[in-house]
């Protein structure tokens, strides 16, 4: 079958109709599938609907510094690190006793910085464990780091390092506990800033991503076939011209005991900030479903994702 139509046309309107919800999945008593009552029966037929006009504008919304300290220092703002410095205070004050804390000399934001600045350094310059950087011999000495803060004050900042009141997080197992409370406050604060500084372009795309992470963690995932093969897994919305991530979710698990519909989730999750303004959104077929994309479409963003063969609505004939 030879198709004149615009490529872009053509792929929308064939995965709307070939693709099929997770969410509209179910299974009876036997184990037979059911019929979706949404099942849209299919044709040889390939028509093309009107695409709405992309509706955005496009790039940075602020001036770009040119030192990568300012860089940085527009998503660490001064709000965020005061906020990290109220909060580590606040925990050295909860577990230090009376005598400890007339001792302690508190964290600020200057501190923060320093210190910040210091495990960038040690990112670059790595060494066999973090108290060679202060040894006397010239193999390991790093002046950098040795010559601008003493080791027991690295301890001390790195021990009470906080982001949340503790005494008001939910408990494991408890109803409203997250597992990632102890950062969500500076995740939420990242996150604004990501979505406030960038106006992302017509064309985004949505996947999952790695961080390296070899230490010992119950959010710490193996992914065989990924480039970076255990770490922690990450869910991120990004512009498809340059690589800038739009929005991020870390993935934490299964958020009920049996989750349905994970996929249409994160997508829908991640694009909250996108809507209404036409954008296109890429995702593989872990994600792809029709209730999914014309979902999005119902508000105002079209979706393209290959799709499983074996997804409910599938037509018999591919």
């Amino acid at each position: 079958m030879y198709i004149t139509e615009c490529e872009s046309d053509i792929v929308e309107e064939i995965e709307t109709r070939l693709t099929e919800s997770d969410e509209a999945s179910a299974v009876t008593c036997n184990g037979t599938r059911k019929t979706s009552s949404f099942e849209t029966p299919w044709s040889d037929k390939v028509t093309s609907n009107p695409i709405e006009d992309f509706c955005s504008e496009v790039g940075p919304t602020v001036e770009i510094p040119e030192t990568p300290l300012d860089i940085f220092l527009l998503f660490f703002t001064p709000e965020s690190l005061k906020h990290i410095e109220v909060e580590s205070n606040r925990y050295a004050k909860q577990i230090m006793t009376s005598e400890e804390y007339d001792e302690w000399k508190p964290i600020d934001v200057a501190d923060l910085k320093a210190f910040l600045g210091f495990q960038i350094l040690m990112g670059l310059n790595k060494l066999p464990s973090v108290d060679d950087y202060w040894k006397q011999s010239q193999v390991y000495h790093y002046s950098p780091i040795a010559d601008k803060i003493s080791r027991r004050r690295y301890r001390e900042i790195s021990r009470y390092l906080h982001y949340s009141d503790n005494s008001k997080l939910a408990l494991r197992g408890s109803a409203g506990y997250d597992r990632l409370g102890k950062i969500r406050p500076l995740l939420e604060q990242i996150q604004s800033r990501c979505a406030t500084l960038y106006k992302p372009s017509k064309h985004l795309a949505i996947d999952e991503a790695m961080i390296k992470f070899q230490g010992r963690s119950s959010l710490k995932q193996y992914m065989p076939k990924k480039p970076i093969k255990r770490g922690i897994k990450v869910w991120v919305l990004a512009d498809s011209t340059n690589g800038y991530f739009c929005r991020l979710q870390v993935y934490t698990g299964h958020q009920t005991s049996v989750e349905r519909g994970l996929g249409a989730r994160v997508v829908k999750d991640l694009s909250q900030d996108i809507y209404g303004k036409w954008h296109h959104v890429y995702f593989d077929n872990f994600f792809t479903s029709k209730q999914l994309l014309c979902d999005l479409e119902s508000l105002g963003t079209y979706g393209c994702g290959t799709a499983r063969k074996d997804r409910l609505g599938f037509p018999d004939e591919l």
